[in-house]
């Protein structure tokens, strides 16, 4: 099923003034970094995924608009408990990460439903760098009891030891090829025997992962 998400454009504005990023809309060429799929973890709860490749820079929009556009689209969900999944991936990693101080902002200005009801915090494919940006982070702004809730998770089959299954997600094909990546990167796949056919998902055009795909199966090591 094709993803019907919200489309992220940048207003034109006048010279020497920062653009600002406002999310409007359904648009497969510009989605939102939110998406809510229907889908729930092993306790019936609503899932927000939120997709780090589309995340824009901080830069980009001031904390008001992104507010906003936060409470338009979760406020009902909130109202119940809820779970938060963070995808990681390189493009994000290489954009930085927002400061304690923004981040501050982002959560006073949402109401106590956000932080009473997430229940549980999973965050995908996860570098030593995020663990530690986000280390600080939860410790400040999150209440000791979800600070131990949070999970950081290598490879998208991991999500069914939290109760979550990704099969129902319908998470974009650059999460399934950075999950192979990793997998190589790690020594959890190889192309001489055939335990492991890739998800159907993978399709994409890159290079390395269409090369091994085209060898057939790959093998997944435990």
């Amino acid at each position: 099923m094709a993803l019907e998400i919200e489309k992220v454009f940048e207003v034109p504005v006048k010279k020497q003034e920062k653009p600002v990023w406002v999310p409007e809309k359904v648009s497969k060429s510009h989605p939102s970094f939110l998406h809510i799929t229907g889908a729930s973890d092993s306790m019936g709860r609503p899932m927000v995924i939120v997709l780090g490749d589309r995340l824009p820079a901080t830069s980009a929009f001031d904390v008001a608009t992104l507010v906003k556009y936060i409470k338009e689209y979760l406020e009902e969900l909130v109202k119940r408990e809820y779970v938060l999944l963070y995808v990681h991936s390189r493009k994000a990693e290489k954009r930085g990460y927002p400061s304690l101080e923004w981040m501050r902002q982002i959560q006073d200005a949402l109401n106590v439903n956000y932080k009473k009801n997430l229940k549980k915090i999973v965050i995908l494919h996860p570098t030593d760098s995020l663990k530690s940006a986000m280390g600080v982070t939860f410790k400040a702004l999150i209440s000791p009891k979800v600070f131990r809730k949070v999970a950081y998770l290598r490879f998208v089959d991991e999500l069914e030891q939290v109760g979550i299954n990704p099969d129902h997600l319908e998470l974009p094909v650059t999460v399934y090829d950075n999950d192979v990546r990793q997998m190589i990167a790690r020594g959890r796949v190889s192309t001489d025997q055939d335990s492991y056919a890739p998800p159907k998902q993978l399709y994409s055009d890159d290079p390395l992962l269409q090369g091994f795909r085209a060898l057939g199966k790959l093998t997944r090591r435990r």
